[in-house]
């Protein structure tokens, strides 16, 4: 985050005032045009499904915040076990490259992943992605049976 503000203000001291004032306004502009279509986009999707992918998009980015971790670790020769690179991808993409840097900060890519990364990346995010959909699917279910109780009740009341 320092770094953008950083560059930001760079930029900043860089431009003119009138430069400042038009990049101000067609980002003002562009943000009310983007937000206006969100909210038609918003009335016609679906929220539940947008959620369940919200949520397993966030299970895939705390899996790479912790395969970075095992990863900073296993620098520190705090993690010792199973610390051989399984496969050398750095021709193909580099983790020191801007591509490689955005996906090994949002998805915890590695150009030489240790097994221990793999290991880990693949546990999490098989056993969080599982416990998210079973319990989204029974937390729909008793609350499905809930409102259909509520509904007898009401029903039973009245009549």
């Amino acid at each position: 985050m320092k770094r953008w503000s950083v560059f930001t203000l760079a930029i900043v001291f860089a431009t003119s005032g009138q430069g400042i004032i038009i990049g101000g306004a067609i980002g003002f502009v562009a943000s009310i045009a983007i937000a206006s279509w969100i909210y038609q986009l918003g009335r016609r999707v679906n929220i539940g499904r947008a959620f369940k992918f919200l949520g397993i998009a966030l299970i895939v980015f705390a899996a790479g915040l912790l395969v970075d971790a095992v990863q900073n670790m296993k620098n520190l020769n705090w993690l010792p076990v199973l610390s051989k690179p399984l496969w050398n991808s750095s021709s193909l993409l580099s983790q020191q490259s801007t591509f490689g840097d955005i996906l090994h900060t949002f998805l915890g890519y590695a150009d030489r992943p240790t097994a221990l990364q793999v290991l880990v990346y693949v546990l999490y995010l098989g056993i969080t992605v599982y416990f998210f959909v079973t319990l989204t699917k029974r937390a729909r279910r008793s609350l499905k049976q809930g409102f259909n109780i509520h509904a007898e009740s009401v029903r039973s009341a009245r009549g």
